[in-house]
Order: structure tokens, then sequence, then C-alpha cells
């Protein structure tokens, strides 16, 4: 939730990390351009982006713009949790 401070600072060191590296990929346009995506995406959904889903945002339009994404952005997008439900579910098959 927005209102919720829960989650955040984690949220935005994934978002400034993910702009950083468009900033130095890029340069502040494509920088701009990503931060507005996320800003879009809390005004239609009323709440955070993932840091993966920035991310892999981030990578498109770098890659569209045609500059390599850096190793940040090509990054897998697993999270522990996905990783955990993934194991937990074939567990259960079991």
């Amino acid at each position: 939730m927005i209102g919720s401070r829960q989650g955040f600072p984690t949220a935005e060191a994934g978002y400034r990390r993910t702009l950083d590296s468009v900033l130095d990929i890029a340069g502040p346009d494509l920088m701009d351009e990503v931060a507005a995506s996320i800003k879009e995406h809390i005004r239609i959904h009323e709440e955070r982006p993932a840091n993966q889903a920035v991310r892999k945002d981030a990578r498109k339009l770098v890659s569209k713009a045609g500059y390599s994404p850096d190793d940040y952005l090509r990054r897998p997008i697993y999270s522990l949790p996905m990783v955990v439900t993934r194991i937990t579910s074939r567990l259960t098959r079991l």
C-alpha cells in the first residue's frame, strides 16, 4: 500500500540503483523516462512496482534506445520468495 512505509526503504534503494544504472548507461533523459514509468505505475495501481519489474522495464528502454544494459540490469529476475514458492510447490507434489 502506498500509505505504508513497509518495504519502502528496500524499494527506494532498488529504484535508486536502477536509475543510477540507467543514468550511467544512457544519460539523464532515459533515467527520467524510467522514473516517470515508476510514477505512472504508482498513479495507476496505487502501489509501488516491484524492483524486478522496474529493472526489467529499464532494461527494455535501455536496449530500445540502442544501449547495452549493464550487469545490474541484466541480472536474473528471481527473488527469494519466488524461489521458495517454486521449491515448496515441487515438494508438495511429491
